[in-house]
């Protein structure tokens, strides 16, 4: 979210400006969580699925029509194969996505409204603390994933698929 900062250069020059040039890294060990089971789940269980498919359909071709289409069309089984197994790993590495896109969301407070709250800026002083206690609950992975687990539910990390 860039809050009304503009296109995508705007936007990062104002975090880096206003934050930590790091801070861009922020969520990047939930991308790499994501990407591994994503990753790694595909390529083990591509292979198991289109062979479990491929004996379903050898077993059920002259009674089942799908199976009689996948006993014939190896395209069609490597296909019906690889969907299932995209969809499975999905399902898997989504909560990944909420933890990371939380972080991402959620930055430490800026060094502009900290120089602000430091000149006895009691409003400033007042959102800075509260803005420090939301990055503080979304400052790493595992907090990350906690929060989000104990304040709105473990289904909270399947947010998006249903609601």
């Amino acid at each position: 979210q860039n809050n009304g900062k503009g296109g995508l250069i705007s936007a990062t020059r104002y975090v880096a400006t206003h934050h930590s040039p790091w801070v861009l890294l922020r969520g990047m060990d939930a991308c790499i969580h994501r990407e591994v089971k994503y990753c790694i789940g595909q390529f083990a269980a591509i292979g198991f699925v289109e062979s479990a498919l491929k004996r379903w359909s050898e077993a059920n071709h002259d009674t089942n029509s799908l199976a009689l289409q996948l006993h014939e069309n190896a395209s069609l089984r490597i296909l019906a194969s690889s969907m299932s197994v995209g969809f499975m790993c999905t399902v898997i590495s989504q909560p990944d996505d909420v933890v990371k896109t939380r972080m991402q969301s959620h930055l430490p407070p800026s060094r502009a409204s900290s120089s602000s709250a430091a000149k006895g800026a009691a409003s400033g002083a007042a959102s800075d603390s509260a803005a420090e206690r939301v990055y503080q609950k979304y400052r790493g992975y595992l907090a990350s994933f906690r929060t989000v687990s104990a304040e709105e539910g473990v289904a909270a990390l399947w947010r998006g698929w249903v609601w």
